[in-house]
């Protein structure tokens, strides 16, 4: 839904109002978006066909993003993580099994699925 265009000859309070609104909300949803593409890098990368695709997407991460919060699982975590790049490069391309923070993540599942599930 597009904000009204200001016409200022004839432009109501109401619908300056509204346009205060719809750009607040639209920030926030901006701002939403940004956090999960943090936590989820994955996210700048995904390639959709439909909107109903991408909106499964986002609903998927939004669940994760939750149940993260719900376990106290802080952001903060991923900043020491490494890049993609800077991972150890193991049989054709693919990430090394020793590499300490997928041993991490791993331990992080594991416990997840075991109070969670």
């Amino acid at each position: 839904m597009p904000p009204y265009k200001y016409n200022q000859a004839a432009f109501p309070k109401y619908k300056g109002d509204f346009d205060m609104r719809h750009s607040l909300q639209r920030v926030a949803g901006e701002n939403a978006l940004g956090t999960l593409k943090q936590r989820f890098q994955r996210l700048d990368f995904v390639d959709t066909d439909s909107i109903e695709q991408s909106c499964r997407i986002i609903l998927g991460a939004c669940v994760l993003h939750n149940l993260c919060c719900n376990t106290r699982d802080e952001m903060g975590d991923f900043a020491a993580l490494e890049s993609e790049e800077e991972c150890e490069d193991g049989h054709n391309g693919a990430i090394s099994t020793n590499n300490p923070t997928r041993e991490a993540c791993e331990q992080r599942r594991k416990t997840s699925a075991q109070t969670k599930c």
